[in-house]
Parts: C-alpha cells; structure tokens; sequence
C-alpha cells in the first residue's frame, strides 16, 4: 500500500476521535447541568418530607428571610396590634367642636320642648275640668242665693201682699229642702275640696312652665348659626358649656318636679275624664280656628283697602309733585321701645 494513503486515512481516524470525544463531553456537561437543575426542586417522597422542604420548623433556619427581616416583621405585627387595640384620640377641631355643640342642642332642646308640650296638654285638660266644675258650683251657690232671698222676701211681704200663711210655710219649707239637699249633694261629691285641688295642681303647672320656658329663653341666643361665624369656636363653645350646664341643671329640677305633678295629675284625672276633655278640647280648637279665620277674612279685606287706598294717594301725589311721610300720625300705643332707628335697617344709624 501506498504509504501517503495510509497517511491519509490515520488523519480521517484522528478527526473522528476528536469529534467523538467533543460530542461526549458535551452530553456529560448537559446531565451535569441538567442533575443541578433537578437537584434545587424538592425530591418525590411522603408529604412531610416534602412539605419540610418549603416549611422549615421553628428552631430551624433552612432557606427563610434574615433574622434582620424577622425582627422587622415583628415590631410591624407588634405596632399594628398597638394600633388597633389602643386608638389614638383626636383633638376636636373648630369645626368638630361646632357639630358637637349642634348636636347637643338639638338634644336639649328636644328634650324641654317635650316636657313643655306634655306639660302644656295636662294644664289645658287641667283648665277644662276646672272651668266646669266652677260653673257648677257657681250654679249651686247662685241657686242657694236666690232661693233663700226668695223664701225672706216672702216671710217678710206675706201681710202686705195679702197671701195666705199656709203658701208662705208651703214655700219656704220647700225652699229649706231645697238648699239642704243641693249643699249635701256638693258636700258629698266634694266639688269645693276637688277645685282646690285643681287649683293648685294648676298653679304648680304654671310654674313648671315657667321654669321650661326659662330654658327656652337661655337656648334662644343660640338657634343661629352666624353667631359662630367669624367667632373663635374654642371660646364660643366654653361659653356653650356654660349655658349648657345651667339649663341641665335646671332641666333635672323640672323632672324631679314634673315626676310629682304627673302622680296629682293621675290621681285627679282618671282615664274617662282625659278622654271625655281631650274630645272637648279638639272641638274648643276647631271653633277657635274657624274664629280665627273669619278674622283674618275681615283682615286681608282691611290690609286689600288700605293698599288700594295708598296706592291711590300715591299716584295722585306723584301727579302733584307731594312728599309722603311714612306713618306721620302715629299712636303712643305703638311705640314698642325707645330706639329710635329700625334694628333691620343699619343704614339709619
């Protein structure tokens, strides 16, 4: 064989290792690769080998954060739990302080405006009853009265007038039965001691509204809302605290009290008589009303006269060149005070 031949072939042979030798060490690289690859994920087995990998026990510190964030993490948990369990407590500001006052108000007010309305109800019934059982007693003292004038006139007449003594005796024993039986039926009922009562129970009412109505007039001033305005809400709401102590003190006292009246009240008007008076008191309004209204009629027709009666002057003197004075004659009855200036009108002062 040609010696350059053989030559030949030892070179393809050698490439060929080379190339052999290149390939397999790269397929032993790639398992390597590929063994690491599979290494970093948690082997096949029973769960809590497994869940062991991703789940280290406390005592253990296999792949979790850094004692530095564990740390963090717990002052966070500490300060959340802080936060919640102890809120802090805001300073009302001008305007907080205002919507406390206003709610406070309403609640005074509505409070006194109940006692005022209840209290007000049991003096009307209250004055019903006493108007009538005035009347009848009236009736029983006016009759006694007349009739015994009556039976002295005629005992003292009967000899002038020619009348007969047996018709004399005959009247004037009839007129005694009379007053002894009328004043022992009013004795019986107690009509006198009843109207005392009534009486007094309504003069402690008046009282009572009194004290309500002194309430009303301390919360007055502040049922507007521009008194607050361009005022120093601190200020204004330490006087607000002051008015407000006032009137609840004074608010306790007319509980307390009104506890009292309403036992008299109850003992005094059973359920028959407030319902028979409330009735009566609803027809009392309604006449009223209608009174009220052929008032007002007659009013609007007076105030419609009087306009068309001014307007009329008005154009006259506008035509003739007059200067109308308002109200020029004016009654002394009709001066409310001594200002001299319209409070309304600030440019008059």
């Amino acid at each position: 064989m040609d010696p350059s031949l053989n030559n030949t072939v030892q070179d393809e042979n050698s490439v060929l290792l080379e190339d052999d030798q290149e390939q397999i060490i790269s397929e032993t690289l790639e398992e390597s690769n590929l063994d690491e690859t599979i290494t970093d994920f948690p082997q096949t087995g029973i769960v809590r080998d497994r869940i062991s990998v991703f789940e280290p026990e406390n005592d253990s510190v296999i792949s979790g954060p850094s004692s530095d964030n564990s740390v963090n993490e717990k002052s966070a948990t500490t300060s959340l739990t802080n936060t919640i369990v102890k809120p802090t407590i805001s300073i009302p500001s001008g305007m907080d302080k205002f919507n406390i006052f206003k709610n406070e108000y309403i609640a005074i007010r509505s409070n006194n405006l109940h006692v005022l309305r209840e209290s007000k109800e049991c003096k009307r019934l209250l004055d019903l009853k006493y108007n009538d059982l005035v009347f009848v007693i009236n009736n029983i003292q006016t009759s006694v009265i007349f009739t015994s004038t009556i039976s002295g006139f005629l005992q003292a007449t009967k000899l002038q007038f020619g009348m007969s003594p047996v018709v004399v005796s005959i009247v004037s024993i009839t007129i005694a039965t009379y007053i002894s039986l009328i004043l022992s039926i009013s004795k019986y009922y107690a009509l006198d001691e009843l109207k005392e009562r009534i009486q007094l129970l309504r003069e402690k009412y008046s009282l009572l509204l009194n004290e309500v109505d002194y309430n009303m007039d301390k919360l007055g001033p502040w049922s507007m809302k521009r008194i607050w305005k361009y005022e120093n809400h601190e200020i204004k709401y330490e006087e607000w605290n002051l008015v407000k102590e006032d009137v609840n003190d004074r608010y306790n006292e007319i509980v307390n009290t009104k506890k009292e009246l309403v036992t008299e009240y109850e003992c005094i008007m059973d359920t028959k008589s407030r319902n028979h008076y409330h009735i009566k008191n609803k027809k009392l309004n309604l006449e009223n009303r209608k009174k009220v209204y052929e008032s007002e009629k007659k009013e609007v027709a007076l105030e419609t006269t009087i306009a068309m009666d001014k307007k009329a002057v008005a154009e006259r003197a506008k035509l003739d060149n007059l200067e109308l004075k308002h109200h020029s004659i004016v009654l002394s009855t009709e001066e409310l005070d001594n200002w001299s200036f319209d409070a309304d009108e600030w440019s008059s002062v």
